[in-house]
């Protein structure tokens, strides 16, 4: 469930960090 929050949070351009997105490969490739 944890994977569907930080996708969420990925979509969403106030809440985009890099940190997050290189942290997890999986929101990278969506990023």
């Amino acid at each position: 469930m944890e994977y569907v929050t930080i996708r969420w949070i990925g979509r969403k351009p106030k809440l985009r960090n890099p940190i997050l997105i290189e942290g997890l490969p999986g929101i990278g490739n969506v990023g």
